[in-house]
């Protein structure tokens, strides 16, 4: 038996034992119906934080689920009944307001789930803001959010994408920059174009900064009018970076050929001006010489001359074949017999001096 002085301490720590761990929903209001306290069960099945409810009227929640608002003098021991969405299940809440002390209104909720068919709409619209990548939203005529996807949510800091519902841009994490954002969705709105492929850098943290690009567009209602914009954004960060190394190796690159251009200018005219010379002094030497063998070497030393200068240049030309154009290629026709034999010919010093012979045999066919 419980002593009658003892009865008022009993009771509320019952009272506090039920509201702390009761799967009922109860909320507190005072008098004029602001929220006073919420128990963790309202909050865990209302996804609500204490913060985000209390201080709040009742009527402002109501209108956020888009149900009836109430009025203080038909709550006094009533009842009434709610239906709201919660994880895929439409949530039926058995509202029952009790006359409290002090004035107050004690709300007790009791949860009567139903699982229906969720419409194939609300299911991918559903997938589209848990898994589009970028950034996602949309807001009113007064630039307040209305909804996002779960990227930006992350983006801004939420842990949840609903929390960004009744946000500005003056309250998230790029708060200095609203007002550019703000005047944007406004030009946006008033002339009724859309604003596409806007590229900027975000102060994300101090730490992070990203480039991204966004495009916003007037949302409309069933009969056309401006409601609100919608808007994408891009993070393109990673595209810059790539865009900024092939930048920076395309200017390498086109300093190395610049290099082996100039290199190759120098090096053409320090090899042609001693070789030039020496083709000169070869015909020289063969004009004057009389005896026919020793005119037959200095005019293979002429002709030795010619073909490395020739294929000096065809060297240089094929190290130039970077800027070539395929206009600039042509076919020439050759004799294949001739080649091999200017060949032996060239390469006669040189097996004459080792005491080898350099002969070819070639079909006439």
């Amino acid at each position: 038996m419980i002593k009658h002085k003892n009865s008022a301490l009993y009771y509320e720590a019952l009272f506090n034992l039920s509201w702390q761990h009761s799967k009922s929903l109860f909320l507190l209001l005072s008098d004029d119906l602001t929220i006073q306290d919420i128990n963790p069960a309202a909050l865990k099945v209302l996804k609500l934080t204490p913060t985000a409810v209390i201080n709040r009227h009742i009527n402002e929640l109501l209108r956020e689920w888009f149900l009836e608002p109430v009025v203080a003098e038909s709550l006094s021991n009533s009842s009434r009944k709610y239906s709201i969405w919660h994880n895929n299940q439409r949530i039926t809440i058995h509202w029952t307001f009790l006359s409290a002390v002090d004035a107050k209104y004690l709300l007790i909720g009791e949860i009567e789930t139903t699982p229906v068919d969720i419409p194939l709409e609300i299911i991918q619209l559903e997938n589209v803001l848990k898994f589009t990548p970028g950034l996602l939203y949309w807001k009113d005529i007064n630039s307040v959010y209305l909804g996002c996807n779960d990227e930006f949510a992350r983006l801004a800091g939420l842990s949840d994408r609903r929390q960004v519902k009744g946000k500005t841009d003056f309250e998230l994490i790029w708060k200095d920059r609203a007002s550019s954002y703000v005047a944007i969705d406004q030009s946006v709105m008033k002339s009724g174009k859309s604003q596409l492929d806007h590229i900027e850098i975000i102060a994300i943290t101090n730490e992070k900064i990203i480039t991204a690009i966004t495009s916003k567009v007037p949302m409309r209602d069933h009969n056309n009018k401006i409601i609100g914009i919608i808007g994408i954004t891009t993070d393109i960060t990673h595209q810059k970076e790539i865009e900024a190394a092939l930048s920076i190796a395309k200017e390498q690159a086109e300093a190395a050929n610049l290099a082996k251009i100039e290199f190759i200018a120098n090096m053409s005219h320090d090899i042609r001006t001693p070789l030039t010379g020496v083709i000169g002094l070869s015909e020289i030497l063969e004009q004057t010489l009389q005896h026919p063998e020793e005119k037959e070497k200095a005019h293979l030393l002429h002709d030795s001359g010619e073909e490395l200068l020739h294929m000096l240049n065809d060297i240089l030309d094929d190290i130039r074949a970077d800027h070539l154009k395929e206009t600039d290629l042509k076919e020439e026709a050759f004799s294949l017999h001739q080649c091999i034999k200017d060949l032996i010919r060239l390469q006669s010093p040189a097996t004459t001096l080792k005491g080898l012979a350099l002969k070819a045999d070639i079909a006439t066919n």
